[in-house]
């Protein structure tokens, strides 16, 4: 089987920015044969040819729609989260640190259930405070929605 071949079905496949190192492992070859095969691979998917590209994500890389034709594709996508967590998502990155309760007033009364939901994700973490909980973004946040990390956020918990 190509190289070039496994590493499109493995970007295809993954939701997650896959490295180098992630890559090379999953193919079993070496890490500057999978950085060349990568380099065509971003090459043939740059041209006009096709809806997809191979974003880099810092050091990841992942495959993705060309932005102009994510509005095309939105009525028929499937919705990863509901508007909920997406309200929760909204609220933790503009309040950093905010209170577990807080986010009663954003979300509703399932409040808890939708925290549960976004620490299963992996998308934010919780630390005791005194008789409460403080609520922050993780770098899985950052990283799946393209976003530049606020300072002092982002802390890595896998």
């Amino acid at each position: 089987m190509d190289l070039i071949r496994r590493l499109e079905a493995l970007l295809f496949a993954t939701r997650q920015p896959l490295s180098v190192s992630d890559l090379s492992s999953l193919v079993g070859e070496e890490e500057g044969a999978v950085r060349k095969a990568l380099r065509q691979l971003v090459k043939q998917y740059s041209g006009d040819g096709t809806a997809m590209e191979i974003r880099r994500i810092g050091h990841r890389y992942r495959m993705a729609l060309k932005s102009e034709y994510v509005e095309l594709a939105m009525p028929v996508a499937e919705a990863e989260m509901s508007r909920s967590e997406i309200d929760a998502l909204a609220y933790i990155a503009k309040h950093p640190g905010c209170f577990r309760g807080e986010l009663r007033y954003v979300v509703g009364s399932d409040y808890k259930s939708v925290l549960q939901s976004l620490k299963k994700k992996g998308l934010i973490y919780t630390r005791r405070y005194r008789n409460s909980e403080r609520v922050r973004l993780t770098k899985a946040f950052y990283e799946r929605f393209e976003i530049k990390e606020q300072q002092g956020e982002g802390k890595d918990v896998s």
